[in-house]
């Protein structure tokens, strides 16, 4: 079930709930069935809720993939992001800006591999706060998905502005591949899961 849902002037963003089992998700969808090549009893509930939020949304339930692995939806003007983690399913689409949106549940987990994502100015000035470690690595998520730069170095090119772990709120991340840009992004962070998306020109 849709447990959070926001419009923006430019995007749509939802987030689903993994509560159903498969046959309920496949009745609630009315239509379809599951492709082979998802095998994994949760990645086939996870793109069951992926085309609910879609209908719910969009209208519209099927999607594809680009070599990339980018999800689009054919014959249409709308950009669209998902996200999965443990017993959710994030979308964020929009006409207007490329999107992208990460979702991630809160554990220790993010913070074990911090050294992966964050620069030595990032762990120095967040990284002994968990909260900022898991917003700072979804906001890294979501950029990449719209940077499309291969081999995009987290530590080093994506750079997280100083900011204020709150309920929700925004903040700012440069990027440093064949431009220097600032980008905005926006969050909520409760008990169950953190969420960040991103609105990007293009």
């Amino acid at each position: 079930m849709i447990v959070f849902r926001k419009k923006t002037s430019n995007s749509d963003i939802a987030v689903w709930q993994l509560t159903e089992s498969e046959d309920a998700l496949l009745n609630l969808l009315g239509k379809g069935s599951i492709p082979s090549v998802y095998k994994n009893a949760t990645r086939r509930l996870e793109f069951l809720a992926e085309k609910l939020l879609l209908k719910a949304v969009c209208g519209e339930s099927d999607f594809e993939h680009l070599p990339s692995g980018m999800p689009f939806l054919p014959n249409s003007d709308v950009r669209i992001s998902f996200s999965h983690t443990k017993g959710y399913v994030a979308l964020i689409a929009s006409r207007k800006k490329m999107v992208g949106i990460d979702i991630e549940y809160p554990s220790e987990r993010v913070g074990r591999v911090k050294e992966r994502f964050l620069s030595i100015a990032e762990l120095e000035c967040f990284g002994h706060h968990l909260p900022s470690v898991l917003l700072a690595w979804c906001a890294k998520e979501a950029l990449y998905k719209v940077l499309d730069t291969p081999n995009l170095d987290f530590a080093k090119q994506l750079e997280v502005q100083g900011f204020e772990t709150k309920t929700e709120g925004e903040f700012l991340v440069k990027s440093v591949t064949d431009d220097v840009c600032i980008h905005k992004l926006n969050y909520i962070c409760n008990n169950d899961y953190f969420l960040v998306w991103v609105e990007k020109n293009g």
